[in-house]
């Protein structure tokens, strides 16, 4: 909440991670999802993606927001529920490519 969604992207990409960041060509979409004005950080993951690097951008988004601001701690704990789900999902599909 409240982060530029560029600041956040150049973030991930310092890191190593892939993003995309702003209207992603939606500008119908965003507008829908109240999101017109700021734009957001979109993760694509596939079947090549690991549970291992689900973990690592879950650490990197974390450490970010908590280097923007040390009390997003608690909501950020809160809101993590997204990424135990990210990580059984990709084990799932790990699992049925092998990989």
């Amino acid at each position: 909440p409240g982060r530029d969604v560029e600041t956040v992207g150049e973030a991930l990409a310092r890191r190593g991670i892939a993003v995309r960041a702003g209207l992603h060509c939606a500008p119908l979409a965003h507008r829908t999802a109240g999101t017109l004005d700021t734009g957001t950080v979109r993760v694509s993951f596939s079947a090549f993606n690991t549970p291992q690097e689900a973990d690592r951008l879950a650490e990197a988004v974390g450490d970010i927001l908590r280097r923007e601001d040390p009390r997003q701690t608690e909501s950020l704990e809160h809101s993590s529920g997204l990424f135990p789900v990210l990580k059984r999902k990709y084990r799932e599909i790990s699992m049925k490519t092998g990989k």
